[in-house]
């Protein structure tokens, strides 16, 4: 059996293009959910009061924060006002 760095792992890993593809998709989400936290945390807003502002629950804010979760447009959009962000969404 062949020992793989990371990287190498990588390169033979994403010669399929299924599994490239999941992984940008996957790593996205994660991204997504790494600024929400970030956002909220920076601002000193808590789960809960964030929820509040959002009008949904402690419950979904934790959701937002949970790498894998896909939150909708309308969701980012209240998430860019409530921090007084722009929203930005781009292809590359």
């Amino acid at each position: 059996m062949k020992n793989y760095n990371l990287e190498d792992l990588k390169k033979e890993l994403f010669k399929n293009e299924k599994v490239k593809k999941t992984y940008s998709r996957e790593l996205t989400k994660i991204r997504i959910a790494q600024q929400i936290y970030e956002l909220r945390t920076q601002n000193n807003v808590s789960q809960k009061e964030l929820a509040k502002r959002l009008h949904t629950s402690q419950q979904a804010v934790a959701r937002l924060e949970k790498d894998g979760y896909r939150p909708t447009t309308k969701t980012l959009e209240k998430l860019a006002e409530i921090f007084h962000k722009d929203l930005l969404i781009r292809f590359v």
